[in-house]
């Protein structure tokens, strides 16, 4: 192995990286001088990205079955090697895009409280609730599992999660901004 060696895994970016410069014609020794890892976990990574066509996780299977170099496979070959494999269809997660009412009110907002200092900014805490949904059963299951959350953001970074038990409604939400809100700022007006 070579003396360049940082620890033992590859992060995510390395690993494009090292595919990215694969694909651009460098070779083993080189990859490896310029990323500081062995030559061994160069190769094998190159050679992984070879035996199993790691593109992208967002492929369909006609984009598989196209990059294949035996074009006249059927879409049901690739999936039941994807299959066998253990890669699993996912849907994509849905976005929820802004409507120009949305933008113009972000505007109008940003507009209106632009000339605010520092001062200000620091004592405004921004608050939110998320639903998690996973679809990780099979299609012949109705139910999904979820995950409620709620955190918040100060000028100093993001708080921590809380997990909402249920689903939430007005009383267990000023409860969460009675005991989770930071440095008890939040006063309820009952």
């Amino acid at each position: 192995m070579d003396g360049n060696v940082q620890s033992p895994r590859l992060t995510e970016s390395e690993k494009g990286i090292l595919i990215g410069y694969h694909l651009s014609g460098y070779n083993v020794t080189e990859i490896s001088h310029i990323l500081g890892r062995s030559r061994v976990t160069v190769y094998k990574w190159i050679k992984r990205f070879q035996e199993e066509a790691i593109l992208s996780p967002f492929d369909t299977v006609d984009e598989i079955r196209e990059s294949a170099e035996a074009i006249n496979i059927a879409n049901r070959t690739v999936r039941s090697r994807l299959f066998e494999a253990g890669l699993r269809a996912r849907a994509p997660s849905v976005k929820n895009f802004l409507k120009e009412m949305h933008r113009v009110n972000r505007v109008k907002f940003a507009t209106e409280h632009f000339h605010y200092n520092l001062d200000f900014w620091s004592k405004v805490i921004w608050s939110d609730e998320k639903t998690f949904i996973s679809s990780g059963c099979p299609p012949q299951y109705s139910t999904r599992k979820s995950l409620n959350v709620w955190g918040y953001v100060t000028f100093d970074g993001p708080g921590v999660l809380h997990k909402i038990i249920g689903k939430l409604n007005s009383r267990q939400y000023l409860e969460i901004l009675q005991t989770k809100m930071p440095f008890k700022i939040f006063r309820c007006r009952a």
